[in-house]
């Protein structure tokens, strides 16, 4: 289960997606998504785990 605020976080970028897609910036688009795989994955496509402090 998620929260609240991890749903208005997707929501927000589904909508920055679909609205790069539809006026055509693909180039800003793909930018986005290798920041976002960057961020969420280990370079294999799978996702970092992260030590607790």
């Amino acid at each position: 289960h998620a929260e609240p605020a991890d749903y208005l976080m997707a929501t927000g970028l589904e909508a920055l997606i679909g609205y790069l897609s539809l006026k055509n910036e693909d180039q800003r688009l793909d930018q986005l998504m290798t920041m976002i795989l960057e961020e969420t994955t280990d370079g294999t496509g799978t996702k970092e785990e992260t030590a607790a402090t």
